[in-house]
């Protein structure tokens, strides 16, 4: 679990901006809707961390 908190420290943006990538290819696919706002979400924290919000791991 450290080795996920150390690349969490170091590299935010990239984490949140593949986890939005990864919800918005899986909603592609199945087309369900259910996955567009937690893909949306990820997204917005991506921009939020590039920006220079902190949020931290629980955040």
């Amino acid at each position: 679990m450290t080795v996920v908190a150390d690349l969490y420290a170091a590299q935010p943006f990239w984490i949140w901006l593949a986890v939005g990538v990864l919800l918005l290819a899986v909603e592609s696919m199945f087309s369900t809707e259910w996955l567009l706002w937690p893909a949306v979400s990820a997204g917005l924290v991506a921009v939020m961390t590039a920006v220079g919000v902190r949020l931290g791991l629980p955040g």
